[in-house]
């Protein structure tokens, strides 16, 4: 078979340069001819094609750069995230702790509270009951010996109300 031409490489593109001079007779020339415009369309259109598949594979490798990136954004973000949780959590155990802390000490001083209201209604009972049994004894024409008997009786309470 006989060489029709040659397919040769320009800078972005190829070309076909047909070979006219060793073809002999006319219908050799036109079939040529033919087969040149033939290879030519092909060529044409495939570097077309081949451009159109530059751009996409540009515009998708720009596409995914930008995921690339945003992909990156957000792990940072859920890393981040992550640390604050962690924070979060840490300070949630440390303000439960502290919450039960002071719950307990509540609970001691309501105790507390109450003994001392305790403590004190007992003493305005004995208060009350002294200055009754005063009275009595003051009744009973000033006898010394009865209000005697009371001061006694005042001590020994004042003396075990200091040991509570």
């Amino acid at each position: 078979m006989s060489s029709l031409g040659t397919l040769t490489k320009h800078g972005s593109g190829l070309s076909f340069d047909k070979d006219v001079s060793s073809v002999g007779g006319s219908d050799k020339a036109l079939s040529s001819s033919r087969d040149y415009d033939r290879l030519k369309t092909q060529c044409d259109s495939a570097m077309r094609e081949l451009q159109s598949l530059r751009r996409q594979h540009s515009e998708t490798m720009r596409k995914c750069e930008m995921a690339m990136k945003e992909s990156e954004f957000y792990r940072i973000q859920h890393k981040q995230a992550l640390g604050k949780l962690d924070q979060q959590q840490s300070d949630t155990l440390s303000l439960r702790a502290q919450y039960n802390e002071i719950t307990a000490d509540k609970h001691r001083l309501e105790q507390e509270v109450s003994n001392l209201q305790k403590f004190r209604e007992e003493d305005h009972k004995e208060v009350m009951e002294l200055r009754r049994q005063q009275r009595e004894a003051m009744n009973e024409n000033g006898n010394s010996e009865a209000i005697n008997q009371l001061q006694i009786t005042e001590i020994g309470r004042a003396s075990c109300r200091e040991r509570v």
